[in-house]
């Protein structure tokens, strides 16, 4: 009898104190401690040459305080201005980036990495697709 009361209290132990869930959220695992990448659109049409801007925002948990840096992988053929970029807790968590398609891109889809890294935690990722057509 007091092996199955000392392994229940054991189990019940491990689950509150040790073991934790991996969560698609950066940051903590904790509700409301974590946060998103988010932007309008993560499918983006460009002709050869063309320069456009899209906002990407980190949406962050209610007790999510922490700053975050935003690296941004780019292919061949196109440029990120800015490429590093890093996001205080105290600033807005909005962030403009304009993408340049080189005017003698090849066509096709490329793919743009955005890696959110916070201060302490686990960082997230998102992917923006860019289509390159003809001009």
């Amino acid at each position: 009898m007091r092996t199955v009361i000392a392994l229940v209290l054991t189990v019940g132990l491990v689950g509150i104190c040790g073991c934790r869930a991996s969560s698609p959220l950066g940051g903590a695992t904790e509700k409301g401690e974590g946060f998103k990448i988010l932007a309008r659109r993560f499918t983006l049409d460009m002709d050869q040459g063309d320069v456009k801007t899209i906002k990407v925002s980190l949406k962050r948990g209610d007790y999510f305080k922490q700053d975050v840096h935003l690296k941004i992988s780019v292919p061949e053929n196109l440029t990120v201005d800015p490429n590093d970029i890093m996001v205080r807790a105290s600033d807005q968590p909005d962030v403009e980036l304009k993408i340049t398609a080189a005017t003698d891109a090849a066509l096709g889809k490329y793919r743009i990495g955005i890696k959110a890294t916070p201060v302490t935690g686990e960082p997230t990722s998102a992917e923006l697709v860019v289509k390159v057509k003809p001009r």
